[in-house]
């Protein structure tokens, strides 16, 4: 699609190109959509089946899973937003209706994207705050820091230093379980984001530009267009 996108612009008048590289170009926006579907489905049913009893051994092995159907959803969203573009681009229909649809689509399924990877990201994280071995550290976080809670009650030890250990002691295990988990989430981080803005962007830039009353400023070297009412680009 890339090939495409690059060599659009020297083809603007064949017809025989556009016709065919329109047809590839709807065969991987109809594939994507099907691809959308099918890891949304996938990622739901393994986000629902979780035990009560379970270790960072299974946390990593169900984040391993997600990760692997993320990468694919990530990749699916990205291909239905390029082969959007390149559909307008090959089609050259700048009815604002049309564009007003295909950039709703876009918009919709980044959408979703972002909404199903922020539920899955949320149970997981609670998943792993839940694990046998997140208790144990949390157990004694808390023992360490009532014991020194407790020992400057004691008048005897109060001015002694053992009770601020004991309280720092529980901090640090607080602070060590929180690490753990944020590192236990950092393969799932870098799915976070759709990486469909750019091509969403262009789609509106498109309709502004045949669609919309259009400032222009020329100087020596550069025409400008300004795009909203706050900005010139």
């Amino acid at each position: 699609m890339t090939d495409v996108l690059n060599n659009c612009k020297y083809n603007r008048n064949n017809e025989k190109y556009k016709t065919a590289n329109h047809i590839k170009v709807l065969d991987i926006k109809q594939s994507s959509e099907q691809s959308i579907l099918f890891y949304r489905k996938q990622i739901g049913e393994k986000m629902k089946s979780k035990a009560f009893l379970h270790g960072d051994k299974d946390v990593k092995a169900k984040l391993k899973k997600i990760d692997s159907d993320f990468e694919g959803y990530q990749l699916t969203v990205y291909l239905h937003v390029f082969a959007s573009f390149l559909e307008v681009m090959l089609l050259e229909n700048f009815d604002s209706g049309y564009l007003n649809a295909a950039g709703k689509k876009v918009n919709d399924n980044a959408l979703h994207y972002r909404e199903l990877y922020t539920t899955c990201y949320n149970r997981i994280e609670q998943y792993s705050q839940s694990s046998l071995e997140s208790h144990f550290v949390k157990g004694l976080s808390v023992i360490s820091s009532s014991a020194g809670k407790t020992m400057t009650k004691v008048p005897v030890i109060s001015k002694s230093q053992v009770d601020e250990a004991l309280i720092e002691s529980g901090n640090k295990l607080k602070r060590f379980n929180s690490k753990r988990t944020t590192f236990t989430m950092k393969p799932l981080m870098k799915h976070q984001d759709s990486s469909i803005r750019q091509f969403a962007d262009s789609i509106d830039t498109v309709n502004r530009l045949y669609n919309e009353p259009l400032e222009m400023l020329v100087d020596e070297e550069n025409i400008y267009f300004a795009l909203s009412e706050h900005s010139i680009d």
